[in-house]
């Protein structure tokens, strides 16, 4: 059952260590789920719409700019915010994905936080 005083996001990505990392930085302030390839988001996002999607770049089935460029072409997925976390000198091409923020990799936790609070105003 959804807490009714914690955002839900949803975190995908296909590397499970790094969902994992994203998930234990979250959990204490967020409902946190996880999911790996577009067919799983859909399903996600159909039972209960998320407030914040954060992609990784490397997801099985597409890089996470070509799903980015899916989730804000659909009108089910279109309104709500990503963030994607690729590397520094890929951040043009998120924002060109249409990414609402981007933290670099390796994550550091300050500004994961920063860019989820950004989001979730």
């Amino acid at each position: 059952m959804r807490s009714m005083n914690k955002p839900k996001i949803l975190v995908v990505g296909e590397d499970s260590l790094g969902v994992e990392l994203i998930e234990v930085i979250l959990l204490k302030d967020y409902e946190v789920e996880t999911a790996q390839d577009i067919e799983e988001i859909v399903l996600k996002v159909e039972k209960a719409t998320p407030d914040l999607i954060i992609l990784d770049k490397i997801i099985s089935s597409m890089n996470g700019f070509g799903m980015c460029r899916q989730l804000k072409s659909d009108e089910r997925t279109r309104s709500i915010p990503l963030l994607i976390a690729a590397e520094k000198e890929e951040m043009k091409e998120a924002k060109d994905a249409g990414a609402d923020y981007f933290v670099g990799k390796p994550i550091d936790v300050r500004e994961l936080n920063a860019g989820v609070k950004s989001l979730l105003k």
